[in-house]
């Protein structure tokens, strides 16, 4: 904890009341352990903040309303030792952390506001993002209880299609083919009623080398639980694969 704590004891003379470049009941400092594996909720501060890792690495996550005290998962980065990231007022603010490092995450956070003081709001994540959450986390159980017991997948892959019928069938096999760890370098979520969708790129590495693949999943509701979950991937792309489309494929975004 050296680096963290010289990094709270700079930040802390910075802020500090009698420095020259306080300001008038200014931001609050504070540093903040964030476990491997266990997202805080969706949250927001009332005001703008600031976070630094300094140690270990997280998952941080922006996430937008969605109305009804649901949240859309907008955007993920993965921060390691020395990366930064920032929210701005509401309702720009909403965001989570999950620590990712083996030992999570050491974070220094400054935040426009008292949380003493301002109300911290939270939400709760469409089934897309708890999706999201249960397939990050290769949480079968939790996996099991998205679906009603009747659900049908239908798989897209190429030059391949197939189906599972059955929460138990759906579990089975994602626990079979579904890497574990993974890292998610794209996430997002659509949609709160009926008809959701989540789009990941996801990263994993096998036999000594990177993997990725690109998949959007679309999810039909039924009493708020999934009845039919249409999967269209890309296939697991080599690391030669990846280099390539790096190099040559012409992007119009990240």
């Amino acid at each position: 904890m050296n680096a963290a704590t010289e990094l709270v004891e700079a930040a802390a003379a910075l802020l500090a009341g009698d420095h020259p470049d306080a300001l008038p009941g200014g931001p609050v400092l504070g540093l903040r352990w964030f476990p491997q594996g266990v997202p805080t909720p969706a949250h927001g501060h009332a005001g703008w903040g600031v976070v630094y890792v300094a140690e270990g690495a997280d998952r941080y996550e922006f996430w937008e309303p969605a109305g009804h005290g649901q949240a859309h998962l907008a955007e993920v980065r993965e921060l390691r030792a020395g990366d930064a990231a920032w929210f701005e007022c509401p309702p720009q603010d909403l965001h989570r952390q999950t620590g990712t490092g083996d030992q999570g995450a050491w974070e220094l956070v400054i935040i426009g506001t008292d949380p003493h003081e301002a109300s911290r709001v939270t939400y709760q994540p469409t089934i897309a993002a708890r999706l999201f959450d249960v397939l990050a986390g290769h949480d079968i159980a939790g996996l099991r209880a998205l679906y009603q017991p009747d659900a049908v997948v239908d798989l897209h892959v190429p030059q391949w299609r197939y189906q599972l019928a059955g929460g138990a069938a759906i579990a089975a096999a994602i626990d079979e083919g579904y890497p574990s760890p993974v890292r998610f370098t794209t996430a997002r979520t659509f949609g709160t009623g009926d008809w959701q969708a989540l789009e990941v790129e996801a990263r994993f590495s096998e036999d000594g080398e990177e993997r990725l693949f690109h998949q959007i999943d679309l999810l039909r509701l039924k009493s708020g639980l999934i009845a039919e979950h249409v999967v269209y991937c890309t296939g697991i792309w080599a690391a030669a694969t990846i280099r390539r489309h790096a190099a040559e494929a012409p992007m119009v975004r990240p």
